[in-house]
C-alpha cells in the first residue's frame, strides 16, 4: 500500500468540544494524499469518545499526560509521510492549507519548513489580528527568528528528514518549544512562506496572568530558548541584541501588571528592565507612572490619552 505523502499531526488535551472542527478542517482538504495521526495527551473529558466517530479516518494513540512536546514527537515517530504538518486541536485550517503549502516544500530540496499567515480569534469568530507576512527573506525570517517566534505552529509543515537532522521537539519546554525546534530548521534550512491566511489560531479570552504558575514557567522557558540561540557560534557575539531582547521583555511584563493593577510586580520588571537598557526613557516613565497607578491623577491620564487618540 502507498505511504501517505502527508502526515497531519494533531496532539491533543481535553479538546472534546473542538477536536471534530479541527479533524474536519483536514478532511475538506482539497490535497488529499494524507493521513491524521491524533495523539491525546491523557484527556480525562469525553475526548475519545468523541473520536470514536473517526475511528476510520485517523490514527488514535493515548498516552499518559506529558505535554504538547510529548505528543508532537510521538506523533512524528508514527508518521509514514515524507512532510509532518502539525494542527493543534483548537485550531483550523482553510480548505487549500496543504494544496497550497505543499508544492512549495516538496518542489525546492532546501526547504525545510514552509508557513502561511494565520488569522488569531477566539471560539465565537471574532478576530483579533491577522498577520500579513510577505515574501520574507530568509535572512529576515532567521533575523526575527531570534527575538520571537515568527511561525504559527498550526500553520507549519516540515520535511520529516529534517526533524531527524535538528531533532525533535524539546520536551524539557512547556512554552516556546515550537519556537526552539523551527529556529533549529531555520539555521540550516531554506523557509517559505504561503501569503494566504491559510490558518485560524483559535484562543479563549483568558489571559495567563489569571494562572502565576503558568506565566512564570512562561517566562523561564522563554529565557531558555533565548539563552540557547544566543549560544549558537553565530549569534554568541550578539550580547547587546541579547540584552535589549531582555529589557524589552522585561519592560513588556511591567506593562502587562501595570495595566492589571499589579503595581508592586509592574515595579519588579521595569527594574529589571533597566538593568538591561539603563538609558531607555520610556521604561523610566513606565516606572514613575506606577506610582500614579492608585492616584486619580492616573486615571485622568488615562482619559486624557484616549480623547486625544480619538
Amino acid at each position: 500500500m502507498k505511504e501517505p505523502k502527508v502526515s497531519v499531526i494533531i496532539p491533543t488535551y481535553n479538546r472534546a468540544n473542538y477536536i471534530s472542527e479541527c479533524i474536519e478542517s483536514v478532511l475538506i482538504q482539497t490535497f488529499g494524499d494524507y493521513e491524521i495521526i491524533v495523539v491525546d495527551d491523557g484527556s480525562d473529558d469525553n475526548t475519545r469518545e468523541v473520536l470514536e466517530t473517526y475511528a476510520k479516518k485517523i490514527n488514535y494513540f493515548y498516552q499518559e499526560n506529558s505535554g504538547p512536546s510529548c505528543s508532537r514527537n510521538k506523533g512524528i515517530l508514527k508518521a509514514k509521510g515524507d512532510f509532518i504538518a502539525f494542527l493543534d486541536s483548537d485550531d483550523l485550517w482553510k480548505p487549500e492549507k496543504l494544496e497550497k503549502s505543499i508544492p512549495i516544500i516538496e518542489g525546492y530540496e532546501g526547504v525545510g519548513i514552509v508557513f502561511t499567515n494565520v488569522v488569531f480569534q477566539d471560539f465565537e469568530g471574532n478576530i483579533a489580528r491577522v498577520t500579513e507576512y510577505d515574501c520574507l527573506a530568509q535572512d529576515e525570517i532567521k533575523n526575527q527568528m531570534m527575538e520571537r517566534t515568527l511561525i504559527v505552529t498550526s500553520s507549519a509543515i516540515i520535511r520529516k528528514s529534517v526533524v531527524k537532522d535538528v531533532g525533535l521537539f524539546d520536551e524539557s519546554l512547556t512554552y516556546g518549544e515550537d519556537w526552539d525546534m523551527f529556529y533549529r530548521i531555520v539555521r540550516k534550512y531554506q523557509a517559505r512562506i504561503v501569503k494566504d491566511k491559510l490558518t485560524i489560531y483559535r484562543s479563549s479570552k483568558d489571559s495567563m496572568l489569571a494562572n502565576k504558575e503558568k506565566r512564570e514557567k512562561l517566562i523561564y522557558d522563554t529565557f531558555r530558548v533565548i539563552e540557547r540561540i544566543y549560544s549558537y557560534p553565530e549569534n554568541m557575539g550578539q550580547t547587546h541584541r541579547k540584552k535589549k531582547f531582555y529589557g524589552r521583555y522585561y519592560r513588556e511584563l511591567g506593562e502587562e501588571d501595570l495595566f492589571n493593577g499589579d503595581v508592586k510586580n509592574a515595579r519588579k520588571y521595569f527594574l529589571r528592565s533597566l538593568n538591561y537598557e539603563k538609558n531607555n526613557s520610556k521604561t523610566y516613565l513606565l516606572f514613575f507612572k506606577s506610582y500614579l497607578r492608585n492616584t486619580g491623577l492616573y486615571e485622568y491620564m488615562r482619559k486624557l490619552k484616549k480623547y486625544l487618540l480619538e
